[in-house]
């Protein structure tokens, strides 16, 4: 594997590590400064933490600890719409900063190119996840028995296929090459987690307060 290949495995492995971090610390410190409020706490926790796995995992840890169903609502779809943003995001950011890598023979540019395929079957599942609860009937065929039943199974297929691929990843790491590239990754990883925590940490608590008052 390449360095870049390492880099993005080091990067991926730097999540896993940081998001189990915070998915202890974090509902500590949401309940010490939000500790009235566990509406903010849940935001908090949905808009700081890096996988929507731990953002659960730390929204069920608040509820347990603090008896507050809300916090594990507020962050569980806090970061189901942090998740939707990447329909937008990242196409965007491979169409501005991926332009002069993806040009065509013609010189003109492949933007399809730019968006991973991966987005696309994001949004396509969406879309139908949300289709199909919507009304008594999936999509006027299905009953909600036999829909239940479908998105249960498709579920645990994705489940098998992401542990493929992290068990691939796992296969493909070479710790002596991620030894070569050092620890500046590492350092990266820890800067920018730290730096979203806090940028959340500070929006949440200049506006959120009087928001939520207001959808309340």
């Amino acid at each position: 594997m390449d360095n870049l290949g390492l880099t993005l495995v080091w990067c991926a492995i730097q999540v896993t590590i940081f998001g189990l971090a915070a998915m202890f610390v974090y509902p500590l410190l949401a309940h010490y400064a939000f500790a009235d409020q566990p509406a903010l706490a849940g935001l908090f926790l949905g808009t700081s933490i890096h996988e929507t796995a731990q953002v659960a995992g730390a929204g069920m840890m608040y509820e347990a600890q603090y008896n507050s169903p809300v916090a594990l609502e507020f962050a569980t779809v806090t970061k189901l719409v942090r998740n939707l943003c990447m329909i937008a995001v990242i196409p965007l950011v491979g169409i501005l900063y991926g332009a002069e890598r993806r040009s065509g023979e013609n010189g003109r540019i492949n933007y399809l190119a730019m968006v991973p395929w991966f987005i696309v079957g994001f949004a396509a599942m969406s879309a139908i996840r949300t289709i199909g609860d919507q009304g008594e009937l999936a999509f006027g065929i299905l009953p909600p028995a036999q829909w239940n039943y479908t998105v249960m199974i498709l579920r645990d297929l994705a489940e098998q296929c992401l542990l493929v691929a992290m068990a691939a990843v796992g296969l493909t790491s070479m710790f002596a090459g991620m030894r070569n590239i050092g620890l500046r990754p590492f350092a990266l990883g820890l800067f920018a987690a730290l730096l979203v925590g806090g940028v959340s940490f500070a929006l949440i608590s200049a506006f959120a307060p009087g928001l939520v008052s207001m959808i309340g």
